[in-house]
């Protein structure tokens, strides 16, 4: 099966993420077809299968009302002692500005780190996002409609990102996956928008490699 080479490389990097993260890991998507074509052809490549060998992953519901039940099965499968030797835990799917990643609380185990897959600007075509633009550009300075919405994407990002610390005793780690964040080995503009206490301890590694060389010190494990 063909996959797009972004799509497999994303899909082997969380599946070695997978390996060597403990607990829970939040895989955060900019929206649900995003999601939903992503898992697919994960699905149909094979690696969605790599992965669950790892943590089985849990899906993001559209209905409010199947929520509640992924929730509990995600929070059971965290709470069950690893079988041989593997890492345990679960991966939870979701959805920037959906019912996740802004109106459930991860605390703990819960979410040991968050993949942020991309970059959430709000959609181009939603009227209310072109009126939104036009107003700001006609009545402040020109640019001042796209300055908006880099803004609008960048509190996505830090919403979802916020899930992994809940409080002074909790840890975990955060992994940007999209170059747009980067620049020439920095942090590009529109990182600087990150949360205060986030944006000191953030980095821009030269591989993939050397990212989860950091990852499993962190945690202080040795998959992958």
């Amino acid at each position: 099966f063909h996959i797009a080479p972004y799509l497999r490389n994303l899909g082997q990097v969380v599946e070695r993420l997978a390996s060597c993260v403990p607990d829970g890991l939040l895989l955060a998507f900019h929206s649900y077809s995003q999601k939903e074509a992503v898992l697919k052809a994960w699905r149909q490549a094979g690696i969605y299968q790599d992965i669950s060998k790892h943590k089985p992953l849990f899906e993001e519901p559209r209905s409010n009302m199947e929520v509640q039940m992924v929730m509990e099965n995600y929070s059971q499968r965290l709470s069950q002692t690893p079988q041989g030797g593997g890492i345990g835990g679960a991966i939870l799917a979701a959805v920037c500005r959906g019912k996740l990643c802004e109106g459930i609380d991860f605390t703990d185990r819960q979410c040991r780190m968050v993949v942020m897959v991309g970059i959430p600007y709000p959609s181009r075509n939603d009227l209310r996002v072109i009126l939104k633009q036009n107003f700001l550009d006609t009545r402040g300075n020109s640019g001042d409609g796209r300055a908006w919405y880099c803004r609008e994407a960048i509190r996505a990002v830090n919403q979802t990102l916020g899930r992994v610390i809940r409080h002074r005793h909790d840890f975990g780690g955060v992994l940007l996956c999209d170059a747009r964040y980067g620049r020439e080995g920095r942090l590009a503009p529109i990182s600087r928008g990150l949360s205060g206490w986030m944006l000191p301890r953030m980095s821009v590694f030269a591989s993939c490699e050397v990212a989860l060389e950091g990852c499993r010190g962190f945690f202080g494990t040795s998959g992958g």
